[in-house]
C-alpha cells in the first residue's frame, strides 16, 4: 500500500531487525527523507518540500522561498557561512509520484540501502545533506542554509539565485555544501575550477578530522550548487557525506558515517574559519592565466582573433641584364669570370649560389666523361 509524506511522518518508529543480540534504529528523520522519491517538479519532490516546509516550523525557525523555490532559512545575526544541500534526486518523474520505497539496513556495515529493486536510486543524494543541515538548525548552528531545488537538472535554483539575489549571496565569506560522494574529501575545485582556497580547505579539514574522520583536501569534485557561487562567494566547499553508487539503484549511504560528520558539523566555530581565497572575474582570471604562460596580460576580446597583419615582404631586386647579354641564347655562364656574373645577375648572394652551381655542373661534367671513357662509349 502506498502512503503520502504526511502518512510517513504518522507512523511509529518501528526499530530494525537485531544483529548479534543489538538492537539497530535508523533515525526516523532519514526514513523520512529517504523514503521518498524527488524528481526535481514532480509530485513526489513537490509534496517533499510542502513536508520540509512544516518540518522546518517545527523547529520554531521561518523558512522563506527565493529563487526558484530554493528554501533558505536564516539562524543568528551576522552568520558568514551559509550551508547548502538539494532536495531534488535521481528518481524519474514516474517513479516520483508520491509514494513511498521501502528501506534496507545492513547492520554489519551501517549502510541503508533502498529496499525497491525498481526504483531508480536510494536518494541519499543529497538525502543526506538535507539531513545534516535540519539536524544544524535543530541544535541552532548560526548561519544560512539553503536547500536548493532543481540540482540535478543543472543547479537550477542556485543559477536563479545568482540572477536575482547576487547582492545576498556576497554577504557570506564561505559556502558549505553536503553533497559529495564517499567520505572524506573537502572539495576545493569543482570541474577543473577553483572554488575555494587550499588553506581555508585545509583548515576545515582539520577542524572535521575528529571521532574518527579522517577529512584531507580535494580537486576532484565535478559540480554541485555552490560551485555556481564561486564568483560571489570566496570559498565554496562540498564535504564528502557518505553515500556511494548515486544516480543508481545500488546507490547506498555510510549512516555511521553520516552521524558522526554531523555530530562534528555541529560542534564546529564557523565564524573563526576566515576566508583566504580572492575572488577573480573570469576575464580577470584568464588574464592572469595569460600573464603567466605569455608574458602579457589579457587585453580584452578580440585580443587574440585579430592578429597583427603580416609584414609585407621585401621587393625581389630584378636581375639586370646588361646590354651585352640581351640574348640568353648566347649567355654561357660557366665561361663567365665572378665579376662579369656579377654583373650579369647583379645580386651578390644569387651570384654565389650560381657560381656553385657552376661548380657542381662542371664536376658532373667531369664525372660522367670519365665513366663513358671507362665503359668505351
Amino acid at each position: 500500500m502506498d502512503h503520502s509524506i504526511e502518512d510517513l511522518l504518522l507512523l511509529p518508529a518501528t526499530p530494525l531487525p537485531a544483529f548479534d543480540g543489538e538492537q539497530v534504529e535508523m533515525d526516523d528523520l532519514i526514513k523520512s527523507i529517504l523514503s521518498t522519491k524527488r524528481c526535481h517538479n514532480s509530485p513526489g519532490e513537490l509534496a517533499f518540500v510542502a513536508w520540509l516546509y512544516k518540518h522546518l516550523e517545527t523547529l520554531q525557525v521561518k523558512p522563506k522561498a527565493m529563487a526558484e523555490g530554493a528554501v533558505v532559512v536564516e539562524l543568528g545575526v551576522g552568520g558568514k557561512t551559509l550551508f547548502s544541500c538539494h532536495v531534488d534526486t535521481c528518481h524519474t518523474s514516474t517513479e516520483s509520484d508520491g509514494s513511498l520505497q521501502p528501506l534496507f539496513f545492513d547492520p554489519a556495515f551501517g549502510h541503508i540501502f533502498c529496499g525497491d529493486k525498481k526504483s531508480g536510486c536510494l536518494g541519499a543524494d543529497d538525502g543526506a545533506g538535507v539531513y545534516v543541515m535540519l539536524k544544524m538548525i535543530e541544535a541552532g548552528v548560526k548561519g544560512s542554509y539553503i536547500f536548493h531545488r532543481g540540482e540535478e537538472k543543472g543547479c537550477i535554483s542556485a543559477w536563479a539565485m545568482v540572477a536575482k539575489y547576487s547582492e545576498w549571496l556576497k554577504k557570506f565569506d564561505a559556502c558549505i555544501a553536503f553533497d559529495r560522494p564517499d567520505l572524506y574529501e573537502v572539495i576545493c575545485t569543482q570541474g577543473g575550477q577553483v572554488c575555494a582556497s587550499v588553506g581555508y580547505g585545509t583548515k576545515l579539514a582539520q577542524a572535521l578530522s575528529k571521532e574518527g574522520l579522517d577529512y584531507e583536501v580535494s580537486h576532484k569534485g565535478v559540480l554541485t550548487d555552490c560551485k555556481v557561487y564561486r564568483q560571489l562567494i570566496p570559498e565554496c566547499i562540498n564535504l564528502g557525506v557518505g553515500y556511494y553508487n548515486q544516480h543508481s539503484n545500488s546507490e547506498y549511504l555510510d549512516w555511521n558515517h553520516l552521524k558522526k560528520l554531523t555530530s562534528t558539523v555541529i560542534g564546529l566555530d564557523w565564524d573563526a574559519l576566515k576566508p583566504e581565497r580572492k575572488i577573480v572575474t573570469e576575464s580577470q582570471a584568464w588574464g592572469n592565466y595569460q600573464k603567466d604562460y605569455y608574458g602579457a596580460p589579457y587585453k580584452g576580446k578580440g585580443a587574440f582573433t585579430t592578429p597583427k597583419p603580416a609584414p609585407k615582404p621585401a621587393p625581389v631586386k630584378p636581375i639586370v641584364v646588361e646590354d651585352d647579354f640581351d640574348d640568353l641564347e648566347d649567355v654561357k655562364l660557366e665561361d663567365m669570370t665572378s665579376q662579369e656574373l656579377d654583373d650579369y645577375v647583379g645580386d651578390e648572394v644569387l651570384c654565389k649560389a650560381i657560381m656553385n652551381l657552376v661548380v657542381e655542373l662542371d664536376a658532373e661534367r667531369a664525372r660522367v666523361a670519365r665513366l663513358q671513357m671507362l665503359l668505351g662509349l
